[in-house]
């Protein structure tokens, strides 16, 4: 696939038609403004609408993939939404984006069917993005494969991945740059539950309240059965206490971790998996959950999160070597 990859800390208007012109008869195209600071250019914002009109009359572009990273609302507005436009044929979208319009913009474009052939989208850094995301997911041309995105995540995007998506999407990360934002467990049980085909899932969970007890459908499997790579960050904030406490037995936390588990170990083509949090006895082979993963068969990568149990030890290993037999 031939690709144009180009990062700068500014961009003039006029290079940047230049450089364009030049991208017409590429597959793949990426730009980005490199500056760490992000600089705002007070003299750019005057020549960018003559930019803008520039873009929209060039001719349909060829590019498959596009990257875009700008963190600059005026680069957004005049380069990357005419640059939509000009780019049916995109298969994979990797924006970052601080604009809500930047959102509304593009859920305008795919509902116009302008964007048939997306199947992969990615978008990062969207502060808006709970009222935002669930519009620009309303939409049924083909359905996504692939979706990134780093954002609040709750029961409208639910909604909008399962009435839309749920037959296409295979990979979903909802990662989060910061370590106190992620999922709730309702949410968590919504996915899992509504959308089949997800072969691999990456996400942060909340910690659990009390107002969410009547919320989870404990009674309900999760209907992932094809997954194949299951990585959670486990928030332990507002943990009642150590699994090895006399508190563990009663608290909400441990019903939780009990739902999760038991729902996991029955996902037998999982060959990736890496639940973690700081619990240190969270695979232990008396009070942990490791002797019911028994039945993960095909797994090959078990990750045990960035800080191990001190007590893991001889007895978990050989547990291990001898029910994962594909465990490289």
């Amino acid at each position: 696939m031939e690709s144009l990859s180009v990062t700068s800390e500014r961009f003039e208007g006029k290079i940047i038609q230049k450089i364009l012109q030049l991208g017409i008869g590429y597959e793949r195209l990426e730009i980005i403004i490199s500056s760490e600071k992000k600089k705002y250019y007070k003299e750019d914002e005057k020549e960018y609408p003559e930019t803008r009109a520039a873009i929209e009359r060039m001719p349909e572009m060829r590019v498959r993939e596009l990257s875009f990273d700008s963190y600059i609302a005026f680069y957004e507005i005049n380069i990357l939404h005419p640059l939509l436009e000009r780019c049916p044929r995109i298969e994979k979208l990797d924006v970052w984006t601080c604009r809500w319009s930047t959102l509304r913009q593009l859920s305008k474009i795919l509902k116009e069917k302008k964007l048939p052939r997306l199947r992969h989208l990615n978008v990062k850094n969207t502060p808006l993005s709970r009222w935002y995301i669930p519009d620009l997911l309303s939409y049924d041309e083909g359905g996504l494969e692939t979706l990134e995105i780093d954002a609040h995540v709750g029961n409208r995007i639910v909604q909008s991945l399962a009435q839309h998506h749920h037959q296409s999407l295979s990979r979903l990360n909802l990662y989060h740059r910061y370590s106190d934002v992620g999922i709730g467990y309702p949410t968590l049980s919504g996915l899992m539950t509504r959308l089949p085909n997800l072969q691999a899932f990456e996400a942060t969970t909340l910690p659990v309240y009390k107002s969410e007890i009547i919320t989870i459908p404990f009674d309900k499997e999760w209907t992932c059965v094809g997954l194949r790579s299951l990585r959670l960050r486990i928030s332990t904030l507002y943990f009642d206490g150590a699994m090895s406490s006399s508190e563990w037995e009663g608290s909400m936390q441990k019903r939780y971790l009990d739902y999760v588990f038991s729902r996991t170990a029955k996902l037998k083509s999982l060959q990736d998996l890496g639940i973690g949090c700081r619990q240190r006895e969270l695979y232990l082979m008396q009070s942990g959950y490791l002797t019911q993963l028994e039945d993960l068969k095909q797994l090959e990568v078990f990750d045990l999160a960035s800080t191990s149990p001190d007590e893991f030890g001889r007895n978990e290993a050989l547990w291990m070597a001898n029910n994962w037999p594909r465990l490289v």
